[in-house]
């Protein structure tokens, strides 16, 4: 999933990508994130889930927008999975980013996801994000949860994707 651009006022380009190579043959790998323009702000960040002899495949995925002009107005952000198609043991990630005036916050993994692959923020550039993964311990929709106390943040996008291994 992608949130390329958020065109709601105020209409920061800020971005938040879970991208994905499918079945990929070893040796080196060139990820190519997609353009965020001269004035976005972003963090692309690359993680590997292999296992021998296996496939990957995307079988759902959803993203979420919490969105306000006011500093302060946002204090989490929730997201859910389109469909219905997660099966118990599915690798799930889980992705926000964060936007604040002046300054963001750190996220780090959603509640429930045990593993958290990255947590940052930065005061130069307003945005914070946190990434975290965890096998689905049941069927269906899939969900993740950030909340935060927070006087600056005025966005907060949520990405999950999930995955397969055959």
């Amino acid at each position: 999933p992608t949130l390329p651009s958020f065109s709601p006022s105020p209409g920061w380009p800020v971005h938040g990508q879970v991208g994905h190579l499918l079945g990929a043959n070893a040796g080196t790998h060139v990820l190519t994130p997609q353009n965020i323009g001269l004035s976005g702000d972003g963090y692309f960040f690359a993680a590997e889930f292999s296992g021998a002899g296996s496939t990957w495949s995307l079988v759902d995925s959803g993203t979420n927008l919490a969105l306000s002009g006011t500093a302060g107005a946002v204090d989490g952000v929730s997201v859910n999975t389109a469909g219905t198609a997660a099966q118990v043991g599915d690798l799930v990630v889980a992705l926000c980013v964060t936007d604040g005036d002046p300054s963001a916050i750190g996220v780090g993994a959603p509640s429930g996801y045990p593993n958290q692959l990255l947590q940052t923020t930065t005061a130069t550039d307003n945005i914070g994000v946190g990434v975290g993964w965890k096998l689905a311990t049941s069927s269906g929709q899939q969900s993740a949860s950030w909340t935060w106390a927070d006087n600056d943040c005025k966005l907060g996008a949520g990405l999950i994707a999930v995955y397969r291994k055959t």
